[in-house]
């Protein structure tokens, strides 16, 4: 059965990470996306018959190199971060959903980003910005197993965030994952029942 590693990304006490203010002058902080497509993608791996390891289960801010050492000590299969992006402060048009792997990847690592990238589109239907590379992110150049960092659109464009913040949004989110998983590993997707 293999294992995979799901990090929710930014904690509820890390500073800056959330929208603009909606019209209503309401906010919608990032881990509250990345805590419920994490859940919901959880749960979709579990019936698809993975194993799953929640890597920043607690509800405090869990240094990246605990998350990491969590991964590496079960060795898990692949590791996958969630997250919504930005683009400055205030509203603007950037838009997209992107997928970030480790510079200097190998093969599977490539293969894992573009098959989670292609059905995360598959499935949201929105525009794609790729998969992008990086040696400096944490999470992706420390793991002993192929990693992705998701980013499920942009909280500084308002059609994206009133996206964001919707459960419907956030369940296919976790259902493009899903299937871009399960692709990877040659596991036909079960749909939910």
């Amino acid at each position: 059965m293999y294992c995979i590693a799901i990090d929710d990304g930014h904690g509820k006490e890390t500073a800056g990470k959330r929208t603009p203010a909606f019209p209503n002058n309401s906010v919608m902080r990032e881990n509250e996306y990345n805590e419920a497509v994490a859940a919901y993608l959880g749960k979709r791996l579990q019936e698809n018959g993975f194993r799953v390891l929640f890597v920043a289960p607690e509800k405090t801010d869990i240094p990246l190199r605990t998350r990491v050492q969590r991964a590496n000590a079960e060795n898990a299969d692949i590791y996958v971060s969630i997250h919504a992006n930005a683009f400055g402060n205030g509203w603007n048009d950037v838009q997209g959903i992107e997928s970030w792997i480790y510079g200097k990847a190998d093969s599977q690592t490539i293969r894992l980003g573009t098959e989670i990238q292609a059905a995360l589109i598959g499935e949201t239907g929105r525009k794609d910005r790729g998969v992008k590379r990086s040696t400096e992110l944490y999470v992706l150049n420390s793991t002993r197993m192929p990693a992705v960092l998701v980013e499920g659109g942009f909280m500084t464009n308002l059609e994206e965030a009133e996206l964001l913040r919707s459960d419907i949004y956030r369940r296919k989110c976790a259902v493009g994952i899903c299937k871009g998983i399960c692709s990877f590993f040659h596991i036909p997707y079960q749909e939910e029942k």
